[in-house]
C-alpha cells in the first residue's frame, strides 16, 4: 500500500487481464450517443454514477478514453460544461482545429459549442471501476486509449 493506503495489484498481470477482457467486450455499434444519455433518464441511469471509464466513439473509432470518480456528471461536463476544466476534450479539440495559437481564456464558448456538438454525437461506452481501486483506474486508462490508438488522449505531464 501506498501512504493513502490505495492497494497495488497482487499481479500485474491480473490487472492486464481485467484490461484484455473489458476490451474484447467493447460494442461500439450498439452504445448510446451522449446526447441520448443526457436527454434519457433510463439510459443515464446506467452510466455509473461514481468511478469507472468512459470511452468516446466517433465514426466506429475509439477517439478518447477518459476517468473519473463521478463517470455520469463528467459525460455531461463533456458535452454541455461552461468552463475548460469541464469541458477539457472540447476544449483540446478547439485548440487543435484553431492550429493550437490560442490561449484558452482565449477561446470563445461559441467555438467551444462546436466542439461539444461534435462530442454529442459521439457514442459513449461506460466501465464502472470501483472507487477503492484507483490503481486499476489509472492502468486501464492508459491499458485502453494504447490499445485503442485514441487521437485525444495524452500522457506528457507538465
Amino acid at each position: 500500500m501506498n501512504y493513502r493506503n490505495e492497494k497495488y495489484p497482487k499481479k500485474i498481470q491480473d490487472v492486464i487481464k481485467i484490461s484484455e477482457k473489458v476490451l474484447s467486450q467493447l460494442d461500439f455499434k450498439s452504445a448510446p450517443f451522449l446526447k441520448e444519455i443526457k436527454s434519457d433518464s433510463r439510459l443515464m441511469d446506467k452510466i455509473p454514477a461514481g468511478a469507472g471509464l468512459y470511452i468516446f466513439i466517433e465514426k466506429g473509432k475509439a477517439m478518447y478514453v477518459g476517468i473519473s470518480r463521478k463517470v455520469r456528471k463528467r459525460l455531461v461536463q463533456h458535452g454541455w460544461g461552461k468552463v475548460h476544466n469541464h469541458a477539457t476534450l472540447a476544449y483540446l479539440i478547439t485548440e487543435h482545429d484553431l492550429g493550437f495559437s490560442t490561449k484558452k481564456s482565449q477561446i470563445q464558448h461559441a467555438q467551444i459549442k462546436i466542439a461539444q456538438e461534435r462530442l454529442k454525437n459521439c457514442r459513449v461506452i461506460t466501465i464502472p471501476v470501483p472507487d477503492d481501486d484507483p490503481f486499476l483506474l489509472y492502468f486501464m486508462e492508459v491499458y485502453l486509449s494504447g490499445s485503442l490508438k485514441t487521437k485525444w488522449n495524452t500522457f506528457k505531464t507538465h
